[in-house]
Order: structure tokens, then sequence, then C-alpha cells
């Protein structure tokens, strides 16, 4: 960088020369430099006075992942075959706050994008999605929301009886107070006006009238309502306990919750509670693990782990049809 300036003294300052001292500084205090130089008085100083501190750098040779890896589950992520039938759709809301006006900072849903974001590279190398085939979205709207779960369900219709559906929702759920019919909330819905929100009943009737082979909903969400302008600071969820509609078809719903349960935050690992047990269990199992003893499981470590960060209870719990009661456990992915 190149500085031009210009400076006068008046007769009291008798020395020769006129110092000029430049120091080159940053936050480290590791690469900083600083000289001193000096100029005769009366001299016409024609060129450049020129300082180049010395330095060294070293270059290295770094592999960087594409993520910022927390936990270990965000890593060693096996890799089985694809399934050409099978697609998915993954969306992780987290950013209320930056979609609606009012809303506090607690009523953003800690690591949702996270979660979304390792499932996308679990459904890819795990269970086997075929990168074509797989939606994915953060911080969805009202609009983006519905069009996207429009869209995986025309595909899945598309492939008949052997496709394969998975959906993957972190984020809010909320509760209709006076049906207590549970929603999905895109970012820019409140709870205040759920016209817009997707209506959960209504979406698995979609799913269940789906000739797919298997149709499977993880939700790392809760639905109890608790205070429409004040998230618990502490949960997914912002309590009413919502309404359980009957499931038909092949369909089969893991919660991240029962009841008037929270859906809560694994701060250690930057997951939701339930995800990072979900993800856990599929990594050590290479993906090759029924329904079933998934369930088992992460029902079990999902209730410690709450109990032991957060002090409270919660317990996922496994919604299913009458089509599929007796077989689901036997399922794999």
């Amino acid at each position: 960088k190149q500085f031009e300036f210009e400076f006068f003294t008046n007769k009291r300052y008798n020395a020769n020369l006129i110092e000029i001292i430049a120091k080159v500084s940053e936050e480290h205090s590791k690469y900083g430099s600083s000289k001193k130089m000096a100029e005769q008085i009366g001299k016409d100083i024609s060129s450049v006075i020129s300082f180049k501190p010395k330095s060294k750098a070293e270059t290295k040779k770094i592999d960087i992942e594409k993520f910022s890896l927390t936990s270990k589950i965000d890593k060693n992520i096996p890799k089985n075959n694809k399934v050409n039938n099978r697609f998915a759709l993954i969306i992780g809301n987290e950013d209320y706050t930056s979609h609606q006006m009012g809303l506090k900072i607690e009523q953003n849903v800690d690591f949702a994008q996270n979660d979304a974001r390792i499932f996308k590279e679990y459904a890819l190398k795990t269970l086997g999605v075929n990168e074509e085939n797989l939606r994915f979205k953060l911080d969805a709207t009202s609009g983006i929301l519905s069009q996207e779960l429009n869209r995986i369900i025309k595909l899945t219709e598309l492939e008949g009886e052997d496709a394969e559906l998975i959906i993957y929702y972190a984020g809010h759920g909320f509760p209709d107070e006076l049906t207590k019919v549970p929603y999905l909330i895109p970012v820019d819905v409140s709870g205040g006006d759920l016209s817009r929100a997707i209506n959960l009943q209504e979406l698995y009737i979609k799913l269940g009238n789906l000739k797919a082979k298997k149709v499977t909903v993880f939700l790392d969400a809760c639905f109890t309502g608790g205070g429409r302008e004040s998230g618990l600071m502490a949960s997914r969820g912002v309590k009413v306990k919502p309404k359980e509609g009957a499931l038909k078809g092949n369909l089969v719903v893991f919660s991240a919750s029962s009841g008037d349960q929270s859906s809560l935050p694994y701060v250690d690992e930057s997951h939701g509670i339930f995800t990072y047990h979900l993800l856990k269990k599929l990594q050590e199992s290479e993906g090759k693990i029924s329904y079933g003893d998934l369930y088992d499981i992460i029902k079990v470590e999902v209730k410690k782990t709450a109990l032991r960060n957060q002090g409270m209870d919660q317990g996922p719990k496994v919604n299913t049809s009458q089509t599929v009661a007796d077989s689901w456990r036997n399922w794999k992915f």
C-alpha cells in the first residue's frame, strides 16, 4: 500500500534529520514488523521511501472436509450400493428470525441445518439414494416446502410399486390449538396463522395413498405449542398435546418425541438429540439394521441423553399404519 504525505518544520526544530517509523501489526502478533527510517532536513525527496517487511510463509497441503465437523457422526460415513428406486426429501428449517419480524433468536431451531446436511450425506452414502433422486432444502419457506413435497410425491408415484421414499424434517412443528392437528412450520410462517403451514395429517394421507413399497418419515421436531411468541430456549418446539391421526398404506413415521414432550438439541454434538442417535446407529451398523432394532436402540439412547444433559424427558415414538403394523419392524434400508 502506498501512502503520500508531506510535513513541515518550524525554526524550533533543530535536528538535521526527521525520523519516519513504519509499523505493521496484525491480530496474532506473530507476523508484524517495524522499521525506522530518516530523511535529512532540507533535502528534496524525489524517490519513494520503501518499507518491505520480510515474512516467512509456509505452504502446507491441508485436506478440508466439506463441512465443519464437530461430531464423530459427521465423518466416516459408511458407503453402500445405490438403490435406483429410492427417493429422499430432506428439510432443515433453522433460521426463523430472518424471515419473520418480532421473533427472538431463541425461537430458531438450533442445529437443524447441520442435522439436514449430515442426514443428506447418510442418505447418499449409507442409504443408497442417487443424487438425482434426492431433494434438499434449508430454511424452506411455505411455497418451497409445499413445492418440494409435491415434487417428491409425484416422482415416487411415477416409480410405482417398486418405489421407496424417505422424508426427513428438522425444524419447528406446531399444533392448531382448537383441532390439535399438528403442522410442519416453514420459516416464513408463524404459529398464529397456520393457513400456509403443512398439515401433517393431510400429508400422511397423501403418503399413505402412494403405491410405494416403503414410505419412511423422520421428524426431529415437536408439535406441542406452549406460547405463540416465546419458544422454549433449549427445545425445538414452541404445550397442547397433538392429535394423532390414523395412518394408512406402507407408511412408518419416526418422531423425535412423544405427547407433550419437547425435541431437544445435543449442544456438545451440534445436532438434535434424536438425529444424533439416529445417525450414530446408522453409522455403527453401516445401515444394515432393521427398523425395529433401530427404534429400540434410539428410544433408549435419546431418553438417556435428554435426562443427562437437559434433565428433561424425551422419548421417540413410531407410528405405523395397520397395513404394516406386523411387518415394519423387519423392514431394512
